[in-house]
């Protein structure tokens, strides 16, 4: 029981000092695009996505893609398989962080599935650019038919 306690207040000790320790200042964030800069960059994202060409936009030399959390190679997944996308968008942009975001429809092949994307912008190059699409045919606990209107 000894043990116990002082191993208690050893442990209690070691976190009212780290307690005490100022916490460090945080890097800036690049704030090098405003909010029309980063509605453009997704502008631009969405035409190349349109078109089925992803050089039809700026990337950054370190640009990472994934969709559906599976790192690949610009191009692929979605960018093979669009028809089109649909009118539905809710577009969000956080310059604070060099993000913007969209939700909208994909339609593929007659198919049309709810998708999300979020692109990291640096200096109007996009550095990140992440894709989640909610394919009904792949996907285990099917969406009922969603409904995508303009609000």
């Amino acid at each position: 029981m000894k043990k116990l306690i002082i191993v208690a207040n050893l442990l209690l000790c070691a976190m009212a000092h780290g307690a005490e320790r100022p916490v460090p200042p945080s890097v800036p964030l690049d704030r090098s695009c405003d909010r029309a800069c980063l509605y453009r960059s997704l502008d631009g994202f969405l035409e190349a996505l349109r078109q089925r060409d992803p050089w039809r936009t700026t990337w950054a030399k370190d640009a990472l893609y994934s969709e559906n959390n599976v790192a690949m190679p610009l191009g692929e997944g979605i960018w093979g398989t669009l028809t089109k996308l649909e009118s539905y968008e809710l577009r969000l942009a956080d310059p604070s962080t060099g993000q913007v975001a969209m939700f909208g429809a994909a339609n593929e092949r007659g198919a049309v599935s709810p998708f999300v994307v979020r692109l990291e912008v640096r200096d109007g190059a996009i550095r990140r650019a992440e894709m989640l699409v909610r394919r009904k045919a792949t996907e285990p606990r099917m969406m009922a038919d969603p409904k995508f209107e303009k609000k």
